[in-house]
């Protein structure tokens, strides 16, 4: 079983051809409303939290903001441009949309010599173990 943001997906191994019926259907569903709704409960965590940090310092933290943040960076490493939000690869579908927040893990690695990961991507994966992008 694999979770999800907090969510299980117990049929996930029903999810193909031939093995696919009404209550795997309406299962899936349920998860992704609740999926949905975890998103939801997280990012409005973090903007109470963004406001918070904010109140009373409203011009430093514009200011702040203005200095340290380049909107053409953002958008190449957000890939926010991007025509296709999901892309096959490798007979999976991976979200092109927001890679600088992916982990290596999240990309499977094929093998321990599979080095191969996103640019941005904080940690990176060779021979079994998963290094700081820092250090590779």
């Amino acid at each position: 079983m694999r979770q999800y943001a907090g969510q299980n997906l117990a049929v996930i191994d029903n999810l193909e051809v031939g093995k696919m019926d009404t209550a795997t259907l309406e299962a899936v569903q349920i998860f992704l409303a609740n999926l949905k709704q975890s998103f939801i409960r997280e990012r409005a965590a973090v903007v109470a939290e963004r406001q918070k940090l904010r109140q009373g310092n409203e011009k430093k933290f514009d200011e702040m903001e203005k200095k340290y943040t380049n909107e053409r960076v953002r958008q190449f490493v957000e890939k926010s441009l991007e025509d296709q939000r999901v892309v096959p690869w490798r007979g999976h579908l991976y979200q092109n949309y927001l890679p600088i927040y992916f982990e290596a893990s999240d990309l499977r690695p094929a093998n321990l010599l599979d080095f191969r990961a996103n640019f941005f991507v904080p940690t990176k994966h060779f021979l079994g173990r998963y290094y700081d992008t820092m250090y590779f």
